[in-house]
């Protein structure tokens, strides 16, 4: 099969020149003649020499502009080669590797060591092969391997393990009445409610009473006056108040991306992990994009490394109040030892900083349990 190639001829007086080509038995087709200088033609590659010859450098300007038919397609193959082989490559271990375990995600709280550790066992992880895995048995393995997993969920997608756990609700602690105590406050507050089930108050609502104050006497106080040990068991409520507080620097230094930039690309497979950012300058900044090669488990990352420079800001308070009142807001529900309650605001400038104080009164039970003394 003969191979072609295109030609464009640039020069004057081409059209004799053709003619002497083509007299001397040098083959031609799809002639294409692109104004008075220009001339488009395909000549058979093994005559590619001759045809040119015709044409002297000194006079003409010949150009390959590309191949036709059977050539062009060889040619494309030719180029596509390690492509092709690569796309085969990654057809073999998609169809190889997609019938096991590459990835393992696991939601299991305090108990994930552990079951990484009963999974690793029973060769259930990475590696394992899909075909082999009984999803029943394995939420069974982990339901019986660990005594505080009420149930869970094994499952697979794609190469993907996923295991989530569910924990036994811990039983309220029971009451033992024959064990003497009393009910001291926990917090500082004024008494608002009282609920006693056994025992004899010492206080009343509307008193203030101070952290550790004696509020249920754990002894029964009868008729004719005498008493006896008990467990005192009741609930007291307080007005409790605290103060939390947040300091807002206005002078602020950060460090910023310059024009400087180097590029570094990593990969991660199987626990190895090539995709750390090495440290290019003293200050930098990096940001980076993963791609999984789904579902094999190689992810390839680029890592945008720039260098950083450190600038110093005025910021304006007033675009901060609300994040710094917040803040302080979560300190005092902290301290009060309450989720909410009514609280005042209130600031104090000194120099470049300004501290923001919440003060936060909450209701809450300060003496619900019984201690002994």
């Amino acid at each position: 099969m003969k191979l072609w190639i295109r030609l464009r001829v640039e020069g004057l007086n081409i059209d004799r020149q053709f003619a002497r080509m083509t007299g001397s038995g040098v083959a031609v087709r799809d002639v294409d003649r692109k104004g008075h200088k220009t001339l488009e033609m395909s000549v058979i590659k093994s005559q590619k020499s001759n045809a040119v010859a015709f044409f002297p450098p000194e006079c003409y300007n010949v150009t390959v502009i590309g191949e036709v038919g059977f050539a062009a397609a060889l040619s494309a193959v030719k180029k596509r080669a390690v492509l092709a082989a690569l796309c085969a490559l990654f057809t073999v271990c998609v169809f190889v590797m997609g019938g096991y375990v590459w990835r393992v995600d696991i939601d299991a709280g305090d108990d994930t060591a552990a079951v990484v550790s009963l999974l690793r066992q029973n060769g259930l992880w990475i590696g394992a092969a899909k075909s082999g895995i009984d999803l029943d048995a394995a939420e069974n393995l982990i339901c019986n391997g660990l005594p505080g997993v009420k149930y869970a969920v094994v499952s697979l997608k794609g190469s993907t393990l996923t295991v989530k756990t569910y924990a036994k609700e811990t039983p309220a602690p029971q009451i033992d009445l024959n064990d003497p105590g009393s009910v001291y406050a926990a917090a500082d507050g004024v008494i608002t409610r009282m609920v006693v089930v056994s025992g004899t108050p010492r206080v009343s609502v509307g008193d203030e009473v101070k952290k550790g104050q004696m509020l249920i006497e754990g002894v029964r106080t009868f008729a004719d006056g005498s008493v006896e040990p008990t467990r005192a068991v009741g609930e007291v409520y307080a007005d409790v108040t605290a103060t939390g507080s947040a300091v807002f620097d206005e002078y602020v230094t950060r460090f910023v991306k310059t024009g400087e930039c180097k590029v570094r690309r990593g990969v991660s497979f199987l626990g190895y992990d090539g995709t750390k950012t090495p440290a290019l300058y003293e200050h930098q900044i990096a940001e980076s994009q993963s791609v999984t090669l789904f579902p094999l488990p190689i992810t390839i990352t680029v890592t945008r490394i720039y260098r950083a420079e450190s600038v110093t800001e005025k910021l304006n308070f007033d675009d901060f109040r609300a994040e710094i009142r917040e803040k302080a807001l979560a300190a005092a529900l902290m301290a009060c030892g309450a989720e909410s309650g009514s609280v005042v605001y209130g600031e104090i400038r000194n120099g470049g900083t300004v501290t923001v104080t919440a003060e936060v009164t909450a209701r809450r039970a300060i003496g619900v349990y019984a201690v002994n003394r």
